[in-house]
């Protein structure tokens, strides 16, 4: 439903990627099943695409960059700045899941009883099978309807996509220290917690709370009747 969203909000010269696209993603989901609203996987998804959302705000507003150091960037050799790329763009993956987990982390514990931080580790390395086994389903859904032959090869890539990622999951759930089991919190609590949440970010992107920076005044150093003269 987020991609039909973000696809028409393409086609009308609208932003797509915005809360009002999350919003009304999640009206529509709501519509047509309502119980979704008390189902933890949509809970799961919509927090993780929200918290996404925030990451990408913030990311644009400190997107600025100074002249004089974009052109430093530009005359570095080729593969200096494709290292320098890549290991950015692995930094960010990484910073990214490290907020998501952290902002489900409430919601997991509470429903799973469970603390996983090796997903911190894992699921920037899993972006590729991720992203095949998604762009292969829904090929596979075209081609039922446009292109029969191709569902079998698509289906396929699919399949072996997914069966990797069970396995990396398997042996990951297996490594030493790469999750814990907790009590969780209590669900009054966790709905106290992201309702907070909810209405601070609210206010952030209305512009009626703005960040607190901090302010240095310099006050006037006192000078004797000699130094005045």
């Amino acid at each position: 439903i987020l991609i039909i969203v973000f696809s028409v909000a393409k086609w009308l010269g609208r932003r797509a990627f915005s809360h009002n696209s999350l919003g009304a993603a999640g009206l529509l989901t709501l519509a047509w099943n309502p119980a979704g609203l008390f189902d933890t996987g949509t809970q799961l998804s919509f927090l993780a695409v929200a918290t996404i959302f925030v990451w990408v705000t913030y990311a644009r507003s400190d997107k600025d960059e100074d002249p004089l150091q974009r052109l430093v960037r530009q005359s570095r050799p080729l593969p200096i700045r494709a290292i320098r790329r890549a290991a950015g763009c692995l930094a960010r993956a990484y910073a990214l899941t490290a907020i998501v987990w952290a902002a489900t982390l409430p919601l997991v514990a509470s429903q799973f009883h469970l603390v996983a931080p090796i997903g911190i580790v894992l699921n920037p390395l899993l972006w590729l099978p991720v992203a095949t086994a998604l762009f292969a389903g829904f090929g596979l859904l075209l081609a039922a309807v446009a292109c029969p032959p191709l569902s079998g090869p698509l289906g396929w890539i699919c399949e072996h996509s997914l069966a990797l990622l069970h396995l990396a999951v398997r042996h990951a759930s297996q490594m030493p220290y790469g999750h814990g089991w907790t009590c969780g919190a209590p669900s009054w609590w966790v709905l106290i917690f992201y309702g907070i949440s909810a209405v601070v970010w609210i206010l952030r992107i209305t512009g009626r709370l703005r960040p607190v920076r901090p302010t240095i005044v310099l006050q006037p150093r006192h000078l004797g009747p000699r130094t005045h003269r």
